[in-house]
C-alpha cells in the first residue's frame, strides 16, 4: 500500500472510502497518512462475502469451498452469502459512494479480497478484466487509459491494487 501511495495518479485524491475489514481499514489509513488526508470513511456494504456460516476452515477445505462459491455464484455454498448477492451489495455501495462524492478531487475505495482468476487478470498487462473498457492494466501503474495517456484521473472504484 505504501508503494501504491507513491503513484503519481494518486495526487488528485481527496477522499478515501474503505470496507470495515481490518486490511481495508489499515490500507485506507496508510493512504490517508501518505496523502495528507484527514482520515477515511467506512462503508459497510463494501465487505467481502459473508462466510460466517462455516467459521474457520482448513486451507484445503477453504480453497475447495471458494472454488465452488465462484463456480456457482447464484447459490449459497455451505451457508455463505451467494456470490451474486455479494456482488450486488458491493456494486450498490460503490454507486452510493460515487453519487455522493464531491467534485473537488478523486477518490479511492479500498477493499479486501480477490479470487484466483481476478488476481491473474490483475497481473496481465493485456487484460482489461479489472478496468473499465477504455482502460487497461499496466505492470506498474494499475488501470491506465488505453490510449497510453497518463493524464486524467482514474475512476477509483476500478483500481484493484492489492497490498499484501
Amino acid at each position: 500500500m505504501c508503494a501504491l501511495a507513491a503513484r503519481p495518479w494518486l495526487r488528485a485524491v481527496r477522499s478515501i472510502f474503505a470496507s470495515s475489514e481490518r486490511k481495508a481499514r489499515d490500507g485506507a489509513q496508510i493512504l490517508a497518512d501518505r496523502l495528507g488526508i484527514d482520515g477515511y470513511s467506512l462503508v459497510a456494504g463494501l465487505g467481502e462475502n459473508d462466510r460466517s456460516a462455516t467459521g474457520y476452515l482448513p486451507k484445503h477445505e477453504f480453497e475447495a469451498t471458494v472454488d465452488e462459491f465462484f463456480a456457482q455464484p447464484q447459490i449459497s455454498i455451505r451457508g455463505w452469502e451467494p456470490g451474486v448477492d455479494a456482488q450486488s451489495r458491493i456494486v450498490h455501495a460503490v454507486e452510493q459512494i460515487m453519487s455522493q462524492a464531491s467534485d473537488d478531487g478523486d477518490l479511492v475505495i479500498v477493499g479486501h479480497g480477490a479470487n484466483p482468476s481476478g488476481a491473474k487478470r490483475a497481473t496481465d498487462p493485456n487484460s482489461t478484466g479489472l478496468c473499465p473498457p477504455s482502460f487497461r492494466i499496466t505492470e506498474h501503474d494499475g488501470c491506465q487509459p488505453s490510449n497510453g495517456s497518463k493524464s486524467g484521473s482514474l475512476p477509483a472504484h476500478v483500481n484493484d491494487d492489492v497490498a499484501e
